[in-house]
């Protein structure tokens, strides 16, 4: 019989056929968040003591995964790679069928698939960043605005800026900003783009889900996903263009001019995505200046492999510097300039602003080196979450 014309298994493609209760169907996407709950972030419930179809982290996972595939969801691995013969065991589902509903997971965002040696390759990754990004195409859906609601608010953001292993770092603008030129190489743009072996210009999650259009420039293709990310952003997600090196780094010259701020990465020495955002629409930067103010973030989480340098003698006090800081980490009082240690990003955006070369980016005499990949990042994040969180996780296994 063939899998479309049986009412079970297409079930899965259409949740109307379902004939699982409500109470069923929360149950199924609890067994999710318990099994997202072992990664990155991890996927604590907010309100332990609501019950299941009014808990944000399930109402979270319900805007992410439709009832159809859950099942299928449930049995992709985050620690390697998996075919569907694989996945298809786990789920105890028909290959062909597992193979399919893969295959429209991937499209929308719910999977990574990569093709090696001629088999399709699936693999789980975190909701941020990840899934999250790759649903950004959908926020134009009505009712979508407000994407994560309660669970990114109350849990999601505050363990982002909270934990000690970051999921993303700053990048100075260009070595011009940086004392001698001394950059790292996993830190500098350029030479990351000069390497990449495929790069797409992907849609900004920042400026699709921004409430007023932006201030600085109309294109929304400002994000660069690079090599096998890039290829999953343009076949699978179909969200991102192609570009060569030559019109990547137009791209970055062009946004530099359009007065957009420094660059940050997913914090991984493969730098799958690089994000070139600006100050009224870069979610990351106002987050982050608000969870400074607030105490929440860890000096640990503040990761720049630079420190800023400050000549007093060459400051005008003009105030450029404060004019494009992203996070209100500096102020003029009395002519001089006034740095807030403990918020400031060091991602450089002062040391460009600045007409006196008042400012520069030295590099840190102990330099951080980042996971490998954003893989070995999500697992170091998992390692190193708060106590409550682990204390969470005990309890969900």
């Amino acid at each position: 019989m063939s899998i479309y014309n049986d009412p079970r298994k297409e079930a899965f493609f259409h949740p109307d056929y379902f004939d699982m209760s409500e109470d069923e169907i929360n149950e199924l996407y609890e067994q999710l968040r318990v099994h997202f709950n072992k990664i990155s972030l991890g996927a604590e419930r907010v309100r332990p003591d609501a019950p299941l179809a009014e808990e944000p982290a399930i109402l979270f996972l319900k805007s992410l995964f439709p009832v159809q595939h859950v099942r299928t969801a449930l049995a992709i691995p985050f620690d390697h790679w998996a075919d569907a013969g694989e996945i298809a065991k786990a789920a105890g589902q028909d290959a062909l069928f597992t193979s399919r509903v893969l295959q429209d997971m991937a499209i929308h965002g719910e999977t990574v698939r990569k093709i090696k040696d001629g088999v399709e390759l699936y693999r789980l990754v975190s909701y941020n960043p990840g899934i999250l990004e790759f649903k950004t195409a959908d926020m134009h859906i009505p009712g979508k605005s407000e994407f994560g609601g309660a669970f990114m608010k109350e849990y999601v953001q505050p363990r982002l800026y909270g934990e000690t292993v970051p999921s993303w770092r700053f990048l100075p603008m260009s070595s011009e900003v940086v004392a001698d030129g001394k950059m790292l190489p996993f830190d500098n743009v350029l030479e990351l783009i000069r390497n990449a072996r495929s790069i797409a210009a992907t849609i900004c999650y920042c400026r699709q889900h921004a409430p007023e259009p932006c201030k600085r420039n109309d294109d929304y293709h400002c994000c660069l996903a690079l090599n096998e990310w890039a290829d999953f952003y343009i076949h699978d997600l179909k969200i991102g263009r192609r570009l060569s090196k030559e019109e990547a780094l137009a791209m970055i010259r062009k946004f530099e001019e359009n007065g957009h701020i420094s660059y940050y990465v997913a914090n991984s020495l493969a730098a799958e995505v690089l994000c070139c955002c600006c100050d009224c629409c870069c979610a990351v930067r106002k987050r982050y200046a608000a969870f400074v103010r607030n105490g929440t973030i860890r000096p640990q989480a503040r990761i720049s492999n630079y420190d800023l340098s400050y000549d007093a003698r060459l400051c005008t006090g003009c105030g450029a510097c404060a004019a494009v800081c992203p996070v209100e980490a500096v102020r003029v009082e009395n002519g001089a300039c006034v740095f807030e240690e403990d918020a400031c990003a060091r991602c450089g955006c002062c040391v460009n602003a600045c007409p006196g070369k008042a400012l520069t980016l030295v590099l840190k005499e102990n330099p951080v080196v980042p996971p490998e990949d954003i893989y070995e990042m999500y697992r170091m994040i998992s390692e190193s979450r708060a106590p409550d969180a682990k204390e969470g996780e005990e309890r969900d296994a």
